[in-house]
């Protein structure tokens, strides 16, 4: 496909199909950036929020949250 008279739909078009994609040689970059498929396993650790919540804090939290709710279970529904 010559992309010298593209249109506005065929180019969101491309950005929706990868199929319509792979066709055109120059596509302008899409807005949002790369699919998930796309992206290095650097850009994915790089993300906002990968690395934010450790694993050891989730059964701490559990355990909180039963103990809690188990102490508001005997005094309240009796």
């Amino acid at each position: 496909m010559s992309n010298t008279n593209i249109t506005k739909e065929e180019i969101i078009a491309a950005w929706k199909d990868p199929e319509a994609r792979e066709k055109l040689n120059s596509l302008p970059v899409h807005p949002s950036g790369k699919t998930f498929g796309e992206l290095t396993e650097e850009e994915l650790a790089e993300i906002q929020g990968a690395s934010d919540v450790n694993p050891e804090t989730t059964p701490l939290c559990m355990a909180g949250t039963a103990i809690i709710a188990g102490v508001v279970s005997i005094n309240f529904c009796k």
